[in-house]
């Protein structure tokens, strides 16, 4: 039985007689609890040690645990660790993990899967090491994170699934939550949310794209606002002005290289045209090529033959 299955069937007040339990305990063990739970009912010390916040109270923190009989030490494991715990109750692990705000758990197993990392290396040896590995950084996870942050309409979640699984290269770049919305009926609102919670667990980046008045090219791409231009010159289009967050600014969406590289990740491994075709127009204003090579021509035309502009007159 999955987790969060098993945790949706124990009784609210069952829940809550469980994390009495854990209340009683001071703060930082009561966090170690809850980093111990993220791993799973059966944890390595050596992983807590490496991924917990206060890594120096962890020993401390373990025997109190097992005093409170929270976890208990599992005897003759071959782990790497020298010891291995475990939780006394599977319910009480799932309902420690259950009761984390999603945003701690991502948190969690970002840092777990980057402690199992550092301990096992990218190649585990053993299965078992590496399924835990997976569970951690797993797509899955993070999607079911991502659908279990609120209540979706029919389908969403899968048309999210499938843009992952099933687009190509350009559709993962760049993405437009509110063409997105469009092109698979599914409401603004709900699509923006979407793409924000993807992007809090590492699926997705968002970035703020500068975009060019006169061509829609992205003209800079930043991963802040903060650190957004004030003033923007474009010479392709010999277009100049200041930056105008209602019209000239874009939020797009960018598949995460962690789960699964593009191109456009690397643009100095670009070939020219898809530097100028594909990289600097998002995806929801990108002109089909005949286009693209009309405005590449007529760019070029103007920067080689400027229009002739008078010099103003010295005289009065």
């Amino acid at each position: 039985m999955k987790s969060e299955e098993a945790a949706a069937e124990i009784p609210a007040s069952i829940q809550a007689l469980l994390l009495a339990r854990l209340d009683r305990l001071p703060h930082r063990v009561r966090h170690l609890a809850q980093e111990a739970a993220v791993i799973g009912p059966r944890f390595d010390a050596a992983v807590l040690g490496a991924a917990a916040t206060e890594r120096a109270s962890v020993e401390a923190g373990l025997e109190l645990l097992c005093d409170a009989e929270i976890i208990e030490e599992v005897a003759g494991s071959n782990s790497i660790s020298l010891r291995t715990y475990r939780f006394t109750q599977t319910m009480l692990q799932d309902v420690i993990y259950q009761n984390l705000l999603l945003q701690r758990r991502i948190e969690l197993h970002g840092r777990i899967g980057a402690a199992l990392e550092r301990l096992y290396g990218n190649e585990p040896e053993r299965l078992e090491d590496l399924a835990l590995l997976g569970h951690h950084f797993s797509p899955e996870s993070k999607m079911t994170e991502i659908e279990r942050a609120r209540s979706w309409s029919p389908r969403v979640i899968s048309k999210f699934e499938t843009l992952i699984t099933s687009g190509d290269d350009l559709s993962l770049f760049r993405v437009n939550p509110l063409a997105f919305a469009r092109d698979r009926a599914i409401a603004e609102p709900e699509s923006i949310d979407l793409f924000l919670h993807a992007t809090r667990s590492g699926l997705f980046e968002m970035s703020w794209d500068v975009v060019c008045p006169q061509s829609c090219m992205a003209l800079d791409s930043f991963g802040a606002l903060r650190t957004l231009k004030t003033h923007y010159v474009y010479g392709l289009c010999d277009v100049t002005g200041e930056t105008d967050l209602d019209n000239f600014i874009e939020v797009t969406f960018t598949v995460s290289p962690q789960l699964r590289r593009l191109p456009f990740h690397d643009p100095a491994s670009l070939s020219v045209e898809d530097f100028h075709w594909k990289l600097r127009w998002p995806a929801s204003r990108r002109p089909d090529r005949q286009s693209c090579e009309l405005h590449t021509m007529g760019s070029v035309f103007r920067l080689r033959w400027p229009p002739y502009r008078p010099v103003p007159s010295l005289s009065r």
